[in-house]
């Protein structure tokens, strides 16, 4: 068995413990033994996670949107020449 003494540095944080232990009816001591208590419990539990694994031919679907090419003028950027000199200025406008 450990002794442990513990000091509250925030005094909020002092008078929540104590209206919590007032609250479940216990002195100090034994409330924070079970929050400790409780605490460890809840670390310990292995975390089961019940993924299923899905067949991906039962969720597929085809494309219900026909994609056309875009033109030369609706294309981002197809008025830049060179992109190392574009970046280059795109750096120097950032900073």
């Amino acid at each position: 068995m450990q002794t442990i003494q513990i000091t509250l540095p925030d005094s909020s944080l002092e008078q929540a413990v104590l209206r919590l232990a007032k609250q479940q009816q216990q002195n100090l001591a034994d409330f924070v033994i079970a929050a400790l208590n409780y605490y460890v419990q809840e670390k310990e539990k292995a975390v089961d996670l019940n993924v299923p694994k899905l067949n991906p031919l039962q969720h597929c679907q085809m494309p219900s949107v026909i994609l056309k090419s875009p033109n030369e003028s609706e294309l981002i950027f197809s008025d830049i020449e060179n992109s190392g000199v574009f970046a280059k200025q795109l750096r120097q406008q950032a900073w």
